[in-house]
């Protein structure tokens, strides 16, 4: 890393510990939660099921490289979201850190029910 690099870190050093913060905490709340409730997990795996099945058919039912367009262009169209809203006081830049520390936690759960 360079010193410019290390410079920005320090400098921005609160804010990465506050979206540390907001990780774990969702990460830990969701894992919690779906440790204790079981059948919520199996509500969401519902509910999210068909857009799951039906993104994973696009992406693996054809060729390769036309399965990896498709997850690179999804991935960037959501990262676009989270760096163009985010200038709206950086509310979908921390939904997105909350959203992803709580799949981070029911991945965890899910793991962890299986014994893994």
């Amino acid at each position: 890393m360079t010193h410019r690099s290390i410079g920005t870190i320090k400098e921005n050093q609160s804010w990465l510990l506050l979206a540390t913060v907001f990780f774990l905490s969702s990460s830990i709340f969701s894992y919690l939660v779906l440790i204790r409730e079981p059948e919520l997990f199996a509500a969401v795996e519902e509910a999210s099921f068909p857009f799951l099945q039906e993104m994973a058919e696009m992406v693996f039912g054809g060729p390769p490289l036309r399965g990896s367009l498709i997850l690179f262009l999804h991935n960037l169209t959501s990262s676009l979201q989270v760096i163009v809203f985010g200038l709206f006081l950086g509310i979908p830049a921390l939904f997105s850190l909350i959203a992803n520390g709580a799949l981070a936690g029911a991945a965890a759960a899910a793991l962890a029910r299986e014994g893994i």
